[in-house]
């Protein structure tokens, strides 16, 4: 964990599924982005509670959240009904992982 941070800053940039190790990364001088998949969590989203920056944590960070096959920035995937998790067919690891090819 003590070499994440000059890892990150050496590469310049990160791209991390929502994570505690983006908690930790969210102090680096490098472009992070953060993934989300569109879940109902609770009375929201995994985005909407788990959000670097509507918890204050960094307003550097760029928030992605994966809605109906397409990236969408975090705050425009407010205006979607969010999957169920029964509701997802394919895995959001593979959208990403194929989105990155």
């Amino acid at each position: 964990l003590d070499e994440m941070i000059p890892l990150a800053e050496w590469c310049g940039r990160v791209i991390s599924i929502r994570s505690g190790v983006c908690d930790l990364l969210s102090s680096a001088k490098c472009q992070l982005t953060v993934l989300y998949p569109h879940l109902a969590y609770f009375s929201g989203t995994l985005f909407t509670t788990f959000s670097l920056k509507r918890m204050g944590i960094s307003d550097r960070v760029e928030e992605k959240v994966f809605v109906d096959g397409r990236w969408m920035e975090g705050e425009s995937s407010l205006n979607f009904k969010p999957y169920q998790t029964k509701d997802i067919r394919r895995s959001v690891l593979t959208h990403i992982l194929m989105k990155f090819k």
